[in-house]
């Protein structure tokens, strides 16, 4: 069975002192795999989006504001918890 995959709430951060490339989840949300698994970001996780150079932005909009900046927060929490 293949589910829908989707993230569960938007991605709100909010910023840390002093550390303009980090972000820390304000709100915790979790991504749904085709597998139907749950993968949890908690409130509190630190990430620092995705690798994105500043000229793409333009393109691609700034890795905080976009579902690029969720899902790089996701692949931080499953690199972090594979370590």
């Amino acid at each position: 069975m293949t589910y829908r995959t989707y993230f569960s709430r938007p991605f709100v951060t909010q910023d840390l002192p002093g550390g303009e490339d980090v972000w820390q989840v304000a709100e915790a949300f979790y991504f749904k795999d085709t597998q139907g698994k749950r993968h949890v970001v908690p409130r509190g996780f630190i990430t620092d989006g995705a690798s994105i150079p500043r000229p793409l932005w333009v393109i691609l909009g700034h890795p905080r504001d976009t579902d690029i900046g969720q899902a790089a927060a996701v692949h931080n929490r499953l690199y972090r918890d594979w370590e």
